[in-house]
């Protein structure tokens, strides 16, 4: 799995309501070694064999101190990736308190599938923070981009945004704390019958239980299927 800073337009992917392509993702089997709980800064989180993909510095639990999200990399083009998150202590240093080593590495390069991740989104922003990923194929692109916000001493996902592109488009928006979803869609396709249609929708959805950053193995952890008002 590689990931870029930049997802270009000739970047294909799944197409969201058409089926699934032939192959399978593979899954990552890899053992991660285990972080320390407390640094003097976060690149000491970082566990030999390891390096800071990316960083985003902010106030994460609103006691007005930079806290911070980490992508690590285990060596290069690997397809090992592990979203950590570090909370600054008052009384210095930085405790742990999310590492994922599966939602980002869930999925490498194969014939089929090109995994990318846009460095661009991947933000801090008023006690959050996002990360997308996209996946591509030969037939257009899909992409997903996961809010988090510290909820009970755990990240939850709050927020839940599905870009799909293939002969048009589908847009799914999950807010998961007012239950609320805006879905869109368009008909590019000059051969279909519903050609140059747009369609617009809203609708509610409650989700069982909470889902946290530190339980998920894949994006599609949230079935947006499932609850989309498109169905």
């Amino acid at each position: 799995m590689r990931f870029e800073r930049h997802v270009f337009a000739v970047c294909a992917a799944l197409i969201f309501f058409g089926g699934s392509a032939s192959a399978t993702p593979i899954l990552s089997t890899a053992v991660l070694p285990p972080l320390v709980g407390h640094a003097t800064k976060p690149e000491k989180f970082v566990p030999a064999g390891w390096s800071v993909w990316q960083i985003r510095r902010g106030d994460l639990n609103n006691d007005g101190i930079a806290d911070a999200v980490m992508i690590m990399e285990q060596g290069k083009d690997a397809g090992i990736y592990r979203l950590v998150v570090v909370v600054a202590d008052p009384s210095g240093g930085f405790d742990l308190v999310a590492d994922n080593g599966k939602l980002l590495s869930n999925g490498r390069d194969t014939e089929e599938y090109h995994y990318v991740l846009d460095a661009a989104r991947f933000r801090i922003h008023h006690g959050t923070f996002s990360v997308e990923t996209v996946r591509c194929c030969l037939g257009g692109s899909a992409s997903t981009t996961m809010t988090f916000q510290l909820r009970n001493d755990r990240f939850a996902l709050i927020g839940y945004d599905y870009l799909g592109d293939h002969r048009g488009q589908v847009k799914l928006s999950f807010n998961m704390l007012s239950g609320r979803v805006l879905a869109t869609q368009s008909d590019d396709d000059p051969a279909s019958d519903f050609y140059g249609r747009r369609e617009r929708k809203e609708g509610r959805f409650l989700l069982p239980s909470p889902i946290y950053l530190d339980a998920m193995t894949s994006p599609d952890e949230f079935d947006a299927s499932k609850y989309s008002p498109l169905n």
